[in-house]
């Protein structure tokens, strides 16, 4: 395996990547839900990972494609996703 020298190279290689299927985005995002819950996050913040989890596994479309079209202000646009849970979206579809 290559390990990528310099930055450049290495987000030509993320952009090469494949892009997790939704259902790998959300339970991502569920994970990250239950590492918030332990560490005694906000009740709300660990429901809206969850929720946004359930929203990601209904879309008709891939995560992947709507960042293509829209970047993170696609994100915004969907129910429920705020600043923060777009960031946590993007980098897991991003890096899996």
């Amino acid at each position: 395996m290559r390990i990528p020298t310099s930055n450049a190279e290495s987000s030509s290689h993320r952009r090469n990547a494949v892009c997790p299927e939704n259902e790998a985005i959300a339970e991502g995002l569920n994970e990250l839900a239950e590492l918030l819950d332990l560490k005694g996050a906000n009740p709300f913040r660990v429901r809206a990972y969850h929720l946004g989890a359930d929203l990601v596994r209904r879309l008709n479309q891939p995560v992947c494609e709507i960042l293509r079209r829209g970047g993170r202000a696609a994100l915004l646009q969907l129910p429920g996703i705020g600043d923060s849970l777009s960031i946590s979206i993007a980098r897991l579809a991003a890096t899996g």
